[in-house]
């Protein structure tokens, strides 16, 4: 819930009442909910792609096709494109389903 904390202290309490009636609710159902996986320490670690974004500073010190001293943007931009591509076809990816969405698009 510290993740509410910029909202108004009555939008907290309330998602908060919410919650507990939900989880009451699961418990008494055997039922364990999604949502309780999510609440949980932050990793350490890199989890936003800064480790992708280093490799492609050091992929810039390579020679490249147009200069002997560096290679451009639009050859090491291909990284983040692997990068992207490889996440999107991942099990992780496929778990994250388009469900309980609001919107028409989703």
């Amino acid at each position: 819930m510290d993740v509410l904390w910029s909202r108004e202290s009555s939008t907290v309490e309330k998602t908060l009442n919410r919650y507990v009636k939900a989880r009451t609710w699961a418990d008494q159902m055997g039922i364990r909910m999604n949502m309780d996986s999510t609440i949980q320490p932050w990793a350490i670690g890199d989890s936003n792609g800064f480790g992708e974004a280093i490799i492609m500073l050091r992929y810039s010190l390579e020679k490249g096709h147009n200069a002997s001293s560096h290679c451009q943007f639009d050859t090491i931009r291909k990284i983040r494109t692997l990068s992207t591509n490889m996440y999107e076809s991942s099990s992780i990816n496929g778990a994250s389903a388009l469900s309980m969405r609001a919107g028409a698009k989703c």
